[in-house]
């Protein structure tokens, strides 16, 4: 019985006349036709799938590695600039047409040292000054006005610049000054800050897009 069984499984049909021959003949017995071999025995065949399955399968290196420019998605577009996601300190930043530029950004203490015998030094109630130079060009074909600069901690908190030192520095902030198309101006800007203020961002107004719906966007200090 279990010889009976071996012969089968050695044993197949003809291709051409359905006569049992054994699956190792290269012809058949009785009409001479030729039996063709399986195609997963052709060794063409293995070749072909290794090619497809090394074609389909990604490589374990990202794009980047392998040196392709990966554009940004929408999203990633629509948050650059935002409080989440501000602009670095050293990008000059359009919005409406005009284009900001942060000069410098620090930390200069808790007193202001006046230049005046006749005026005090100025101080701080609490906390630290801190001192912010932009440089702002106006690209529109209109006057531009630039009412405050305002600033933003990382609980969310507004900072507006100080009056309180207007006689310790000359060229503070002139609140609601213009500029003219095509001119660039630099200006100062001294803010009273907590001492648990961190992670500062300068607003950058968007006034001159009203009519293309641009949002106000933000620009990181560097602490």
């Amino acid at each position: 019985m279990a010889e009976e069984t071996q012969t089968s499984k050695n044993m197949t049909t003809c291709q051409a006349c359905g006569k049992e021959i054994a699956k190792s003949a290269k012809t058949c017995p009785s009409c001479g036709a030729k039996q063709k071999s399986p195609i997963y025995k052709k060794w063409w065949f293995w070749v072909i799938i290794v090619i497809f399955i090394a074609i389909i399968i990604p490589k374990g290196n990202s794009p980047e590695k392998e040196g392709i420019k990966v554009q940004p998605s929408k999203k990633e577009e629509n948050l650059k600039g935002s409080k989440e996601k501000p602009y670095n300190k050293d990008e000059v930043i359009t919005v409406g047409d005009v284009e900001w530029k942060i000069v410098s950004a620090e930390n200069i203490g808790s007193v202001i040292k006046s230049d005046n015998r006749f005026i005090e030094d100025c101080k701080t109630d609490s906390g630290s000054y801190v001192k912010l130079i932009v440089s702002v060009k106006n690209n529109r074909k209109e006057m531009f006005s630039i009412m405050n600069l305002n600033i933003f901690d990382d609980q969310d908190r507004k900072y507006i610049t100080s009056s309180d030192v207007s006689m310790c520095v000359k060229d503070t902030l002139f609140i609601l000054d213009n500029i003219n198309p095509g001119i660039e101006k630099s200006y100062t800007a001294i803010y009273e800050i907590p001492a648990d203020a961190k992670n500062l961002k300068l607003e950058l107004d968007s006034t001159g897009s009203l009519f293309s719906g641009e949002k106000n966007k933000y620009v990181s200090l560097g602490f």
